[in-house]
């Protein structure tokens, strides 16, 4: 009887902790913004510029690689990291991944494109090494 009972309270215990892991995916699914790209021209919305610059803020007392004070780039550099640049290797050393953190809250970029950090900016870029767009979460 007594081992029953123990068992119960196990098997209980398992599906309570298995149905809550389900809403909270869930819910953190519908939590994501979905983005529907321009094909030509994939852009961040506002949504994404909200979500990164949310997120350095957060990270303003400790940022990590790419958003430091020493990643920052100068107001030249700055000023060329425009639309339609293409990133030659030396900027490509420049380049650091988007945080894991932050990634899982932007949608995926578009076929053919990836995420970047540059001097406190994310950056959208094509196989080209071209930037397709840019946001400026420099604090």
């Amino acid at each position: 009887m007594r081992a029953r009972w123990i068992a119960g309270i196990g098997m209980a215990a398992f599906f309570a902790l298995f149905a809550s892991t389900g809403i909270y995916a869930q819910e953190r699914q519908e939590q994501k913004h979905e983005h529907h790209w321009d094909n030509q021209h994939p852009q961040f919305d506002d949504h994404e510029r909200e979500v990164a610059r949310g997120w350095a803020e957060k990270h303003h007392d400790h940022p990590v690689v790419g958003f430091r004070t020493e990643d920052r780039l100068s107001a030249d550099l700055d000023g060329r990291l425009v639309v339609g640049f293409t990133l030659d290797n030396d900027w490509r050393r420049r380049v650091h991944p988007v945080p894991e953190d932050l990634m899982v809250d932007l949608p995926a970029p578009p076929p053919g494109y990836r995420y970047y950090v540059i001097g406190g900016h994310v950056v959208l870029v094509d196989r080209g090494w071209r930037v397709a767009d840019v946001i400026n979460v420099n604090l």
